[in-house]
């Protein structure tokens, strides 16, 4: 598991791996995030489902889009700038959060009665990795993120 390191969570390159899907690579083990049970590591270069992530902003403004990415139905995305809050969904349904200072997968995104919204925990903080971003500023596809918990915990 990933254990804090200033509250940063570093990610590498951004894109979309599969419809309505992200992948996030680590700068620190330059693998791809991905998750098995609730352990959120970086072991491998893949793509597939383990390393899929659906990141929605935190305020319900739904799915992100980078580049002018599109959702399924044709409609543009709400553009993912620096300094937006967003949560991360694993292919578990699960949101990733900060647990005793190491990122997990463990936070249901779905209740009895629907989505349920992410804690404090479980919401990240779009900032640049490289500090050329300014809040507001569009982050591009490819670009370099750096995600900070909005609780304080994170990975690098």
């Amino acid at each position: 598991p990933h254990r804090g390191a200033g509250g940063a969570a570093g990610a590498g390159g951004v894109g979309f791996c599969a419809e309505g899907a992200l992948c996030l690579r680590s700068l620190a083990h330059g693998a791809h995030l991905e998750v098995e049970g609730e352990a959120v590591r970086a072991r491998w270069d893949d793509e597939g489902a383990w390393q899929q992530l659906v990141l929605r902003f935190a305020d319900g403004g739904g799915e992100a889009g980078v580049g002018g990415e599109e959702d399924g139905g044709g409609s543009a995305r709400r553009q993912l700038c620096y300094g937006d809050v967003v949560s991360l969904t694993a292919h578990t349904n699960h949101y990733l959060g900060v647990r005793g200072g190491e990122v997990v997968a463990s936070g249901r995104r779905q209740g009895e009665f629907g989505p349920l919204a992410p804690s404090a925990a479980e919401s990240w903080s779009v900032e640049p990795a490289d500090g050329r971003g300014q809040p507001g500023e569009r982050v591009v596809s490819g670009g370099r993120v750096a995600l900070r918990c909005v609780d304080g915990g994170g990975f690098r």
